[in-house]
Protein backbone atom coordinates (compact mmCIF):
# COMPACT_ATOMS: atom_id res chain seq x y z
CA UNK A 1 0.00 0.00 0.00
CA UNK A 2 1.58 3.63 -0.70
CA UNK A 3 1.91 6.14 2.03
CA UNK A 4 -0.75 8.50 0.49
CA UNK A 5 -3.44 5.45 0.22
CA UNK A 6 -2.89 4.78 3.49
CA UNK A 7 -2.93 8.28 5.35
CA UNK A 8 -6.02 8.45 3.21
CA UNK A 9 -7.74 5.75 4.99
CA UNK A 10 -6.34 6.78 8.41
CA UNK A 11 -7.73 10.12 7.86
CA UNK A 12 -11.42 8.35 6.53
CA UNK A 13 -10.88 6.45 10.30
CA UNK A 14 -10.59 9.28 12.39
CA UNK A 15 -13.39 11.53 10.42
CA UNK A 16 -15.69 8.35 11.07
CA UNK A 17 -14.68 8.34 14.90
CA UNK A 18 -14.92 11.72 15.36
CA UNK A 19 -18.58 11.74 14.25
CA UNK A 20 -19.38 9.91 17.38
CA UNK A 21 -18.67 12.92 19.51
CA UNK A 22 -21.72 14.69 18.24
CA UNK A 23 -24.00 11.92 18.91
CA UNK A 24 -25.42 14.21 21.56
CA UNK A 25 -24.86 17.29 20.02
CA UNK A 26 -24.60 17.97 16.08
CA UNK A 27 -22.92 16.80 13.26
CA UNK A 28 -22.18 18.01 9.78
CA UNK A 29 -20.83 16.86 6.93
CA UNK A 30 -19.28 19.30 4.56
CA UNK A 31 -17.51 17.33 1.46
CA UNK A 32 -14.92 15.81 2.74
CA UNK A 33 -15.23 17.20 5.95
CA UNK A 34 -16.55 15.43 9.36
CA UNK A 35 -17.67 18.33 11.58
CA UNK A 36 -18.97 17.91 15.34
CA UNK A 37 -20.40 20.20 17.97
CA UNK A 38 -20.71 17.98 20.90
CA UNK A 39 -21.15 21.03 23.89
CA UNK A 40 -20.10 24.18 24.90
CA UNK A 41 -16.63 25.05 24.97
CA UNK A 42 -15.33 21.75 24.03
CA UNK A 43 -12.28 20.85 22.49
CA UNK A 44 -14.10 18.26 19.94
CA UNK A 45 -16.12 21.36 17.94
CA UNK A 46 -14.08 20.50 15.49
CA UNK A 47 -13.89 19.24 12.09
CA UNK A 48 -11.97 16.37 10.27
CA UNK A 49 -10.77 16.28 6.58
CA UNK A 50 -11.62 12.56 5.68
CA UNK A 51 -8.36 12.14 3.62
CA UNK A 52 -9.68 12.11 0.22
CA UNK A 53 -10.84 15.28 -1.92
CA UNK A 54 -10.49 18.76 -0.96
CA UNK A 55 -13.15 21.01 0.13
CA UNK A 56 -14.73 23.52 -1.83
CA UNK A 57 -15.35 26.78 -1.35
CA UNK A 58 -18.94 25.83 -0.43
CA UNK A 59 -17.81 23.07 1.75
CA UNK A 60 -16.03 25.44 4.20
CA UNK A 61 -18.33 28.07 3.66
CA UNK A 62 -20.59 25.51 5.37
CA UNK A 63 -18.36 24.50 7.93
CA UNK A 64 -18.06 28.00 9.02
CA UNK A 65 -21.40 28.29 9.05
CA UNK A 66 -22.12 25.27 11.17
CA UNK A 67 -18.99 26.43 13.56
CA UNK A 68 -20.98 29.94 13.94
CA UNK A 69 -24.21 28.18 14.25
CA UNK A 70 -22.67 27.39 17.67
CA UNK A 71 -20.72 29.93 18.82
CA UNK A 72 -17.25 27.86 18.18
CA UNK A 73 -14.07 28.61 15.77
CA UNK A 74 -13.87 27.26 13.24
CA UNK A 75 -10.59 24.38 13.61
CA UNK A 76 -9.83 21.40 11.47
CA UNK A 77 -8.00 19.03 11.67
CA UNK A 78 -6.00 17.18 8.46
CA UNK A 79 -3.33 14.76 7.77
CA UNK A 80 0.31 15.91 6.20
CA UNK A 81 -0.65 14.28 2.59
CA UNK A 82 -3.56 16.90 2.43
CA UNK A 83 -1.66 19.87 4.24
CA UNK A 84 0.31 21.08 1.25
CA UNK A 85 -2.63 21.68 -0.85
CA UNK A 86 -4.90 22.66 1.41
CA UNK A 87 -3.21 24.41 3.78
CA UNK A 88 -2.80 27.90 1.13
CA UNK A 89 -6.91 27.85 0.66
CA UNK A 90 -6.87 27.91 4.74
CA UNK A 91 -4.33 30.14 5.13
CA UNK A 92 -6.47 32.66 2.68
CA UNK A 93 -9.30 32.15 4.37
CA UNK A 94 -8.00 33.28 7.94
CA UNK A 95 -6.80 30.28 9.39
CA UNK A 96 -3.38 29.40 11.03
CA UNK A 97 -1.59 26.50 11.17
CA UNK A 98 -1.79 25.65 15.39
CA UNK A 99 0.36 22.63 15.57
CA UNK A 100 1.31 19.01 13.27
CA UNK A 101 2.06 16.42 14.60
CA UNK A 102 3.36 13.19 12.42
CA UNK A 103 1.85 9.79 11.48
CA UNK A 104 4.64 7.22 11.16
CA UNK A 105 4.74 4.06 9.18
CA UNK A 106 6.72 1.39 9.19
CA UNK A 107 6.61 -1.65 6.70
CA UNK A 108 5.81 -5.13 8.81
CA UNK A 109 8.78 -6.90 6.99
CA UNK A 110 12.15 -7.51 8.77
CA UNK A 111 10.35 -7.12 12.74
CA UNK A 112 12.17 -6.59 15.87
CA UNK A 113 11.24 -9.86 18.08
CA UNK A 114 8.08 -9.51 19.90
CA UNK A 115 8.29 -8.72 23.25
CA UNK A 116 6.33 -10.21 26.26
CA UNK A 117 2.64 -8.70 25.27
CA UNK A 118 0.11 -10.03 23.35
CA UNK A 119 -0.43 -8.36 19.66
CA UNK A 120 -3.97 -8.61 18.22
CA UNK A 121 -5.36 -7.83 14.93
CA UNK A 122 -8.06 -5.45 14.97
CA UNK A 123 -10.52 -5.48 12.20
CA UNK A 124 -13.50 -2.68 13.38
CA UNK A 125 -12.19 0.49 12.21
CA UNK A 126 -14.08 2.47 15.28
CA UNK A 127 -12.43 0.42 17.63
CA UNK A 128 -9.01 1.29 16.12
CA UNK A 129 -9.39 4.30 16.18
CA UNK A 130 -11.01 4.70 19.87
CA UNK A 131 -7.57 2.78 20.78
CA UNK A 132 -5.81 4.80 18.50
CA UNK A 133 -6.68 8.45 19.91
CA UNK A 134 -6.04 6.89 23.57
CA UNK A 135 -2.81 5.89 22.69
CA UNK A 136 -1.03 8.54 20.48
CA UNK A 137 -3.96 11.59 21.67
CA UNK A 138 -3.43 13.79 17.95
CA UNK A 139 -1.29 13.23 15.09
CA UNK A 140 -3.16 15.54 13.17
CA UNK A 141 -2.52 19.20 11.48
CA UNK A 142 -4.80 21.26 13.34
CA UNK A 143 -5.67 25.00 11.54
CA UNK A 144 -7.86 27.48 13.37
CA UNK A 145 -9.61 30.44 11.87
Amino acid sequence: MHVTELLERVALVEAQAHARYGLTGAVGYFGPLTAVYAAPGLVLNTAWHGGSGLPSSEDLNAFEAFSGQYGQAPTLHLLSHAAPTLLPELERRGYVLTSMPHLYTRHLRDLPPVGDFAILEENDPEQWAQWSAQGFGGGWTSCRR
